[in-house]
């Protein structure tokens, strides 16, 4: 918000927050130099305060000393905001998925990254360890090879239509499940959602009947 003539000839605490009042990074013989992407905080003419992605380092002349610094940044308080806010819907996106009814799995290449809470206590094990495991580890044989052509297929196909699993607690219970998934995003890697609905019961009444 300032004029170039309202600064030139000025101290840069004339704007300057946090980190810089605590202790100049430029000139601090503790920090090496050049500085790339350090957060700081500046105050703008009109009082507000923005973030900025800053890269620093000092000048020298031909004989190597120290004559100046050089400093440039980037006004970033816009996207910190878009990124606190999504991480705020992930964050209620996570509680909802976490306390939804159905079994929540996440896999990637066939390795789990994430399960919710009804898998933990539909499975009876502990999510460390499920976590890190492959889904084959927890599977009958016969759903193994089912599994094994979805993940295939998968590599051609992003719709894959409903299927069923039979699943193997820690108390080695045969549990049936449902399967319904689709292709997402998970750490910036592709995975794939996989929602489990558990027929067991309707399954033994089938065979009931």
């Amino acid at each position: 918000g300032y004029s170039r003539e309202e600064i030139l000839g000025e101290h840069c605490t004339i704007f300057s927050e946090e980190p810089c009042k605590e202790g100049c990074g430029l000139y601090c013989l503790d920090i090496e130099k050049p500085i790339y992407n350090r957060l700081c905080t500046i105050k703008t003419k009109s009082g507000d305060f923005l973030k900025i992605s800053k890269n620093v380092n000092l000048l020298r002349n031909h004989e190597h000393k120290v004559i100046g610094g050089i400093e440039c940044f980037e006004n970033i308080t816009d996207t910190l905001k878009v990124e606190e806010r999504l991480k705020e819907s992930e964050q209620r996106y996570a509680a909802i998925v976490n306390n939804a009814p159905e079994i929540v799995l996440i896999h990637q290449n066939g390795t789990i990254v994430f399960i919710n809470q009804s898998g933990v206590k539909s499975s009876g094990f502990e999510v460390s360890e499920i976590v890190g495991k492959n889904i084959f580890e927890f599977l009958t044989e016969e759903s193994k090879d089912n599994v094994a052509c979805v993940l295939k297929r998968r590599q051609n196909e992003s719709i894959i239509e409903d299927y069923e699993l039979q699943f193997i607690t820690k108390s080695k219970k045969v549990i049936d499940l449902i399967v319904k998934s689709s292709e997402i995003k998970y750490n910036n890697d592709k995975a794939v959602l996989t929602v489990l609905i558990d027929i067991t019961e309707r399954r033994k009444i089938e065979d009931e009947l």
